[in-house]
């Protein structure tokens, strides 16, 4: 073979060989996108730190419907659309289902909106009185002691900062709305945006059954 050809070989051969590794690397980023997106799109299962989440949710401030049925957790901001609030129709809702749900409303640091909701609740824990915030009564803590209300704000968020913690041990970026649940000897969440519903954990506990 004369040099000449060796020399229009070569380009053409690094050329094919950055083609293959260009495109190995698009499909193995396309995998990795791929994957990303089906844990955002639906329930996922919790791998790391299984043992540390029973604890911080029976310990959060939470009120519970009492039905007796499999338990879902759920956080939610108070009075905050934008920010991660659980529909107040479906909390309104909840009551009825066969599931019993244990909520835990937490109050942004950023501003005191929905202060005075997070301390009553997490005063009270009382359900009925969650149904009547959801259906917008305006709630306030019985205490008028400022270290006591603000005690009880701090609850709802040291709550939230340990699960969030445990969400990022799993690689999930921690948001609100989210909901918590067991399928068999599984934990499973369900976080952010408009369509968290039930209706992912009805079906998801379906497939147990």
């Amino acid at each position: 073979m004369s040099d000449a050809v060796r020399r229009v070989e070569r380009p053409a051969l690094l050329w094919l060989a950055s083609v293959i590794a260009f495109g190995a690397a698009a499909m193995a980023g396309l995998g990795l996108w791929s994957r990303h997106a089906e844990r955002l799109a639906g329930p996922v299962t919790l791998v790391s730190e299984t043992d540390q989440i029973a604890d911080a949710l029976s310990d959060s401030p939470w009120a519970g419907s009492e039905s007796n049925g499999p338990i879902v957790w759920a956080f939610t901001r108070p009075d905050c659309d934008d920010c991660g609030q659980l529909d107040a129709a479906a909390i309104a809702a909840l009551a009825e289902e066969d599931m019993e749900i244990r909520m835990v409303v937490v109050a942004p640091r950023t501003d005191a909106d929905g202060d005075a909701a997070a301390a009553a609740l997490a005063e009270s824990r009382d359900w009925a009185a969650l149904q009547r915030w959801a259906e917008g009564d305006a709630i306030a803590p019985q205490t008028t002691d400022d270290a006591a209300r603000d005690g009880y704000i701090e609850w709802g968020r040291a709550s939230w900062d340990r699960v969030a913690a445990i969400l990022r041990e799993n690689d999930l970026d921690p948001r609100m709305p989210l909901l918590i649940w067991r399928r068999g000897p599984e934990w499973r969440v369900l976080i952010g945006g408009r369509a968290v519903t039930l209706d992912a954990v009805r079906s998801d506990m379906a497939v147990e059954s």
